[in-house]
């Protein structure tokens, strides 16, 4: 269990970027966010269109083509200002905000369930970002960034789940 579940965003006086986007797809707070590229213009009401990470394939250098890539880091968080609890997922075309962190900015991120116990975490154990889920797994292999450390034990999850984590850009 994340140390607060009512929120994302942990650190007290958060350094990072709050921005307001437009939610495409049906993500919950605590996934990590990217651009929806290709786009030509801002939509409607002025804003960029956002996705969980991944979920259009790479196009050049532009997205993810696989777990660990490396990628601007955004994470959506609740929606508080219209009093909607942090487990609730957004719908295609609402207004959302993500954070953008800083080194050593803590958060509760959402973490991908995987068969087994192969998502078992411990403290210290570096997190990557789920090509197209936009969901933290624990590190495997060379991943080109580790942007996450996590702050917790989690042991035979049986669900997505917010962890605890701190951001360490690398």
């Amino acid at each position: 269990m994340a140390v607060s579940t009512d929120r994302i965003v942990l650190t007290a006086q958060p350094r990072g970027i709050f921005k307001e986007i437009t939610i495409i797809g049906t993500p919950k707070p605590g996934t990590v966010m990217a651009i929806v590229p290709g786009q030509t213009a801002m939509n409607d009401d002025g804003r960029w269109d956002y996705e969980p990470a991944g979920a259009t394939a790479a196009s050049g250098t532009n997205g993810m083509a696989a777990d660990g890539d490396r990628i601007p880091i955004c994470v959506l968080i609740e929606d508080a200002l219209q009093g909607r609890a942090v487990g609730t997922a957004y719908a295609t075309g609402e207004r959302g905000r993500v954070y953008y962190p800083t080194n050593g900015d803590e958060l509760n991120v959402l973490m991908q369930n995987a068969a087994g116990t192969g998502d078992d975490l411990a403290v210290g154990d570096p997190l990557i970002v789920d090509d197209g889920t936009g969901k933290v797994l624990k590190s495997a292999g060379t991943p080109e960034t580790e942007p996450f450390v996590c702050l917790q034990v989690v042991t035979d999850p049986t669900a997505d789940q917010l962890i605890w984590v701190e951001f360490s850009g690398n």
